[in-house]
């Protein structure tokens, strides 16, 4: 047996020893303590069947905690063949009585599809009394129905309430979601404290989405001092647990080098982890190890494989990527119908370089029939967003005065948003727009810093006109 679910029976059993049910009498107290008493030295033991003899009788009495436990026996198929059917009619005979256990467990079954009726109403109908109860799973679970509106009115406030109720007993996925809430502003008001708070929490109890959360605020500064290498270590404990996202980041930090060494190699083999469970995310970012031969051969058969996985479940960067590829025929047969068929794709889910590659495949007449117009409102899309190059060519579209009217301030005004973010072919633009007093007040200062920005990006022609200038 699995060592984890070794010790979660153990748990289980100490739990309910420690429970007081208020018996009818102390002889019957005795009894249920003597059977939990025996079924905990059996799972000590690993000896299931002896758990079993000694359970199936007080199960069989009507105590409503040796129902539920003979129930994850036979579900589990310990000490005996598992069973479903078995597992099931004990849980709800322990429902019947009131148990917050069955009633959680018999409303799950219509969740899962494990009862014939399966309806999230019917399943509420089960859940809810096992909340009131103060059962703290059952709070979790009536939180998900809440927030996803499964089976009751959707409601992102009574969802964060009732993790709330779980989160505060200790449950660790309630914590973990609970952090979600604050850090979204789902149900609540988005507080980064809050969110690192209840993420500590549950990964101080070793869950695996409360330490990709601390992994997450630690890189990011949320709630809490940025500490890289405290990220690495998180994420790598989450991952260790199957997280796919954390085995992702991880990767994304030995990509670039933070809070670890750069090591492209075990970037890779973080990214092929998470990767090939069919975690688009890093689909995408291995296909981009292959393309450029980082930690990998250089394979671009192997790139397209992977921005193909990514693509056909909709990530819009897989199906740029692939659109890119398709440009260029890397990979691939060149198709700039099929370019286009990608970018679409992921323009239409408002991915702004994808806009930005539709503007410019209607500006060319690359695949499309040209069209100053629809560029442009491409761009405007792409741009609004903040993507540089989309502002770039806009900046284009009013200095040349294609498909808009000539106006040098406004051009200088989207170079100028494209050069703050080091676009280069924006720097060297906006260089010579400073350089020739073109829509802005001309300087030579603004003009050769732009322009050197731009060089020290390996871009030829502004270094060019450094050379010219003897800079």
């Amino acid at each position: 047996m699995n060592k984890n679910l070794k010790q979660w029976f153990c748990l289980v059993l100490s739990l309910l020893l420690a429970f007081v049910l208020l018996p009818a009498s102390a002889e019957s107290a005795e009894e249920t303590a003597a059977w939990k008493e025996k079924a905990l030295e059996a799972y000590e033991k690993e000896d299931y069947e002896a758990a079993l003899e000694v359970i199936l009788p007080a199960a069989d009495a009507g105590d409503p905690d040796a129902q539920c436990e003979a129930a994850y026996l036979y579900l589990f198929g310990m000490g005996t063949e598992p069973s479903v059917e078995k597992a099931m009619a004990y849980f709800r005979l322990a429902a019947e009585q009131g148990d917050p256990e069955g009633l959680l467990n018999v409303g799950l079954t219509h969740l899962n599809g494990t009862d014939p009726v399966q309806s999230a109403e019917k399943a509420a109908e089960y859940i809810i009394p096992a909340a009131e109860q103060g059962y703290a799973r059952a709070q979790y679970i009536l939180g998900t129905l809440y927030q996803s509106g499964s089976g009751v009115e959707q409601s992102d406030e009574k969802a964060a309430a009732y993790y709330r109720l779980a989160a505060d007993q200790d449950d660790p996925d309630a914590q973990a979601q609970l952090a979600d809430c604050y850090i979204y502003a789902i149900g609540v008001e988005r507080d980064d404290e809050k969110a690192a708070e209840y993420a500590r929490l549950s990964a101080e109890q070793g869950n695996a989405r409360g330490r990709f959360y601390m992994g997450w605020f630690c890189e990011e500064g949320i709630g809490m001092e940025k500490d890289l290498e405290k990220a690495a270590e998180y994420y790598r404990l989450s991952a260790e647990q199957g997280n796919l996202f954390a085995w992702n980041n991880l990767g994304w930090m030995y990509d670039i080098g933070e809070g670890v060494e750069q090591d492209y190699e075990q970037a890779a083999e973080c990214y092929r982890q998470a990767a090939d469970q069919g975690f688009s995310l890093a689909q995408v970012n291995l296909g981009n190890l292959y393309w450029n031969g980082l930690g990998v051969e250089e394979d671009f058969e192997k790139a397209f494989e992977y921005f193909s996985l990514a693509a056909a479940q909709g990530d819009p960067e897989g199906q740029v990527y692939l659109g890119v590829m398709y440009e260029l025929g890397e990979g691939v047969e060149p198709s700039v119908e099929k370019a286009v068929e990608y970018y679409r794709m992921a323009a239409e889910q408002g991915y702004a370089l994808a806009q930005t590659y539709m503007g410019e495949m209607y500006e060319f007449g690359n695949g499309v029939p040209q069209s100053w117009e629809k560029a442009l409102e491409y761009y405007l899309l792409s741009s609004a967003q903040g993507e540089p190059r989309g502002q770039f060519d806009m900046g284009d579209l009013y200095y040349y005065g294609n498909g808009v009217e000539q106006d040098y301030e406004k051009a200088a005004e989207y170079y100028s948003l494209s050069a703050g973010q080091d676009y280069a072919d924006a720097l060297y633009s906006l260089g010579l727009m400073y350089m020739n007093g073109e829509g802005v007040e001309q300087s030579d200062e603004m003009a050769l810093d732009c322009l050197r920005r731009a060089a020290e990006q390996g871009h030829a022609e502004a270094a060019l006109e450094l050379e010219y200038y003897g800079k």
